[in-house]
């Protein structure tokens, strides 16, 4: 946990400015996600300009589903970005509303161009993995998106005014899970594993998407049973990111079901060989 980056004087004035760990993490995930993704986008599919048409609506609108969803789950407004915009870009974000907004606002655009859909969810695929790694690990330089109480080699110790350590009682064991940092692992894996399946040419259009959204939501729905941090919980049941995840799944199996069923399609439609 270190929230602050670096203090810089202001010349003139003898105050500071402090540089916080969150949103600094979460400003370079955006620019890993728009130079990876423009960069692949105009190697693979056409002018990266066309890319970069979506992006500059996809980001913003991924910036603030970040911050309803988060603002909702705290139980805390949001405050108006217009009126109040230091508040409202520095307070709590959930990573499933900025790619759910993300990625509706940017199917709008590509409809509307008339994109290849898939090939661009296939461009922005390794840069949105790249973007997560650097959120995760805001959220663990933050130290927010903390784990549950754990004795495991791979437990953390955070400072002892952190809420997840001072909730902690005698006896138990003085770590937590690190579960933003085996959530940025996840996406750093996803983003190289399909970086390879790009460079040899892996899979259908829209199939590295699908890959990747799915290795994505298996991982959060386990770490969520590691997760010590409260009020993310629908009643009685799972976490509100299990929802997504679950949900993200169903559209892979759908994704997968209609490959199969067009293979089968081919292989009817296709001549029969006599000896």
């Amino acid at each position: 946990m270190y929230p602050i980056l670096w203090t810089m004087r202001i010349p003139f004035d003898g105050g500071f400015v402090d540089f916080e760990a969150y949103p600094v993490m979460h400003l370079l995930a955006f620019l890993a996600l728009l130079v990876v993704t423009l960069r692949i986008y105009g190697r693979d599919v056409g002018p990266s300009s066309q890319a970069l048409d979506v992006m500059l609506v996809a980001l913003p609108a991924g910036m603030l589903g970040a911050r309803y969803l988060g603002a909702w789950a705290s139980g805390k407004p949001a405050p108006n970005p217009f009126t109040a915009p230091l508040a409202f870009w520095t307070g709590n974000r959930w990573a499933y509303g900025g790619l759910v907004a993300g990625f509706l606002a940017a199917l709008v655009v590509v409809l509307v161009r008339r994109l290849p859909l898939a090939r661009f969810l296939d461009a922005s695929a390794p840069g949105l993995a790249l973007g997560a790694c650097f959120c995760r690990l805001g959220c663990f330089l933050g130290g927010c998106c903390w784990g549950a109480p754990t004795d495991s080699v791979l437990g953390v110790q955070f400072p002892a005014d952190h809420p997840g350590m001072g909730a902690l009682r005698e006896g138990d064991p003085h770590a937590l899970h690190p579960t933003q940092l085996y959530l940025a692992a996840s996406s750093l894996g996803v983003f190289v594993l399909l970086l390879a399946l790009r460079r040899r040419g892996v899979g259908r259009p829209g199939d590295r998407f699908a890959l990747g959204a799915a290795v994505y939501a298996a991982t959060v729905f386990v770490v969520e049973l590691l997760r010590g941090d409260g009020g993310r919980h629908i009643p009685g049941t799972v976490t509100l990111s299990q929802v997504i995840s679950l949900g993200v799944g169903m559209l892979v199996l759908g994704h997968v079901a209609r490959r199969l069923a067009g293979r089968v399609a081919e292989r009817r439609r296709a001549p029969v060989a006599f000896a």
